[in-house]
């Protein structure tokens, strides 16, 4: 860590010292103290990097963030345990701090197996590459783990995302953009090797994502986090590997439909008219008509066929219900939700994660599966637990 990064910290640190010493409440300090650094892998904790980072944007200085993800982590876990696996995790922490050194950086522990790196003050043209220089200088590494008789490798991904004082950003948008730019990396990078032999995100299926977000970019930007948490929910019920990617691919694609809607309806800036919403519904049937184009799985073609039906049969556009829909659709049910309600609209504000579990809970049986529901629900909640 530069000198330079060490005197930020331990202004921040004087400054949340003196604001809470200021209302006589010392133990609330010894407790902001032990939130400094997490208590595995001893980097800076996330609460901790969002004060720091916002005070790097809020006195002007340029923010690179990087947020990096260990690839299927989980397989450590199987395969040598979680002893093994959380050495793993520590010593790779410390490698990305040893790289990190000479940057103004400071390395954190995101949860589960994903760390952050906070980098102040990057060249913009560095900051653009800098994500591609990390992933090559730690590429090749390995680690000694003792109970393993040969150092292994650990392969990752990085996604990556810019704030400059001209054009700023807040710190929890830039971790997002950041996070959501680690999953497409991930996930892309395993469907085009996986899915179906072949490079299934090719140039027509860009091209259909690219339409996508200049039509509508809080489209684009929900079926980002849709296709993450879909990811994610899949993983969590043990599917099988190629599974979980032609899910993730369905939440990329699963609003594509909406790319022949009129901006007019898709950008109003109040609520739908009962016309307009007929018109809404129609983007699941246009976007059927739209991949049938394409070489795409079976699985990827339920997901969006069935992602507006519901659990009691009321959605659309067949009115199919329970285990007539197939899990691909019923996963994305859930996750099309979440992520409508935790991405911000022009016509509303967005909820908070644990509004918009509460509202999951409350819909459970009625617009959707259950038994998902709840797995969905305690992964959100044991996310937010180790951040």
């Amino acid at each position: 860590m530069s000198k330079n990064v060490k005197a930020m910290n331990k202004t921040l640190v004087n400054l949340k010292y003196k604001s809470i010493i200021k209302k006589g409440l010392l133990n609330d300090f010894l407790t902001y103290k032990l939130r400094i650094k997490d208590s595995n892998t001893g980097l800076a904790t996330l609460s901790y990097l969002m004060d720091y980072g916002q005070m790097l944007v809020d006195t002007g200085s340029n923010v690179t963030v990087l947020v990096i993800g260990i690839d299927n982590f989980k397989n450590f876990n199987e395969r040598y345990g979680h002893l093994v696996a959380n050495d793993i995790l520590i010593k790779f922490g410390k490698r990305l701090e040893q790289k990190t050194k000479e940057l103004n950086a400071v390395v954190g522990r995101l949860g589960g197996d994903e760390f952050i790196i906070i980098i102040k003050d990057l060249p913009t043209l560095h900051a653009k590459s800098i994500a591609d220089e990390i992933h090559y200088l730690m590429n090749d590494e390995t680690y000694e783990i003792g109970s393993i008789e040969k150092p292994i490798k650990v392969p990752f991904s990085i996604g990556e995302a810019f704030s400059t004082n001209e054009f700023p950003l807040n710190i929890a948008k830039l971790i997002q953009k950041a996070e959501a730019n680690l999953y497409y990396i991930k996930y892309k990078n395993r469907i085009e090797s996986n899915i179906i032999g072949e490079d299934v995100f090719h140039n027509q299926a860009n091209q259909l994502l690219k339409v996508l977000a200049e039509k509508d970019m809080y489209t684009y930007v929900h079926s980002q986090y849709t296709a993450k948490y879909a990811a994610e929910l899949a993983e969590a019920l043990n599917l099988s590997n190629k599974k979980v990617e032609q899910i993730y691919f369905a939440g990329w694609l699963h609003d594509i439909g909406k790319i022949i809607i009129s901006s007019d309806i898709l950008r109003k800036p109040n609520v739908l008219d009962e016309y307009e919403y007929s018109i809404i519904k129609e983007h699941v049937v246009n976007g059927l008509n739209i991949i049938r184009n394409f070489n795409f799985p079976e699985t990827v073609k339920n997901a969006i066929l069935y992602h507006h039906e519901r659990w009691d049969g009321n959605g659309y556009p067949y009115g199919v219900s329970h285990y007539n829909t197939p899990i691909e659709g019923r996963i994305l049910q859930i996750t099309d939700a979440f992520s409508a309600m935790t991405v911000k609209r022009i016509y509303r504000q967005q909820l908070s994660i644990d509004s918009a579990l509460e509202e999951l809970k409350e819909n459970m049986g009625t617009q959707f599966d259950p038994e998902l529901t709840k797995v969905f629900i305690n992964l959100m909640k044991t996310r937010k637990a180790i951040m």
